[in-house]
């Protein structure tokens, strides 16, 4: 049996599976059939925020207190969880978040909850998806992480 040592996670927001054709996303259709690939179900609130708090923690949104309130839960709720990111920690492997652009406020945020996660980097730059990609590719490559998380 071949252990994995690096998985790289990629979220596509709103994307359905059945756009992903040859014809309309060829490199991901291509993508999809090498390596793995499956439908996610979602949360209630169904919202990018409560989603996300659920699949870095394994729990429901009413656990991790993350959904369309748009404020977060309190200190201890945050450090009562265990998000992936900081299980990795604990081994001593490393995760990499990596995203579009954000504006300032945006960015320090992301970088302290993502801190609090135990995600060990944010690389945040790029206004299209194909400048994402290409940065997300660089960090990634570069970083070598156990988990990549390219948003």
């Amino acid at each position: 049996m071949t252990r994995v040592r690096h998985v790289v996670l990629l979220i596509l927001d709103g994307l359905r599976p059945d756009a992903i054709t040859p014809t309309t996303m060829p490199a991901l259709d291509a993508l999809r059939h090498r390596g793995w690939a499956t439908v996610a179900r979602t949360v209630r609130p169904s919202v990018t925020v409560a989603a996300l708090g659920s699949l870095a923690t394994g729990v429901a949104p009413a656990s991790h207190g993350l959904d369309a309130d748009r404020k977060l839960p309190s200190l201890p709720t945050l450090r009562s969880l265990r998000p992936l990111p900081a299980e990795l920690r604990r081994h001593r492997l490393h995760t990499t978040v990596c995203t579009a652009a954000l504006p300032a406020p945006g960015l320090l945020l992301a970088r302290l909850l993502l801190r609090l996660a135990g995600v060990g980097r944010l690389a945040a730059g790029g206004t299209s998806p194909a400048e994402v990609g290409a940065r997300a590719r660089g960090q990634l490559a570069r970083a070598r992480p156990a988990l990549g998380v390219v948003y």
